[in-house]
């Protein structure tokens, strides 16, 4: 899995989608979880929440890093 959130982005872009379905169901979604836990980016992490796509997840944490590359 990746290891920060460019690698999420890609590896979203990439990741077969029953791979995407794995880890966000309707009873779980573990890349929001993974977002809020280790990045901290509650913003984002409601996002994720909201994604049952795999192209729109990786929408929203590229709007993600996007939005850190201004703050820096």
């Amino acid at each position: 899995m990746a290891k920060c959130l460019d690698e999420l982005a890609t590896t979203l872009r990439e990741m077969a989608e029953v791979t995407f379905h794995y880890y966000v169901t309707g009873d779980k979604n573990d890349l929001s979880n993974w977002v809020g836990d280790v990045i901290g980016h509650l913003t984002l992490t409601g996002q994720l929440q909201k994604a049952t796509t795999q192209a729109t997840a990786a929408r929203r944490v590229e709007m993600g890093l996007k939005w850190i590359e201004t703050r820096l």
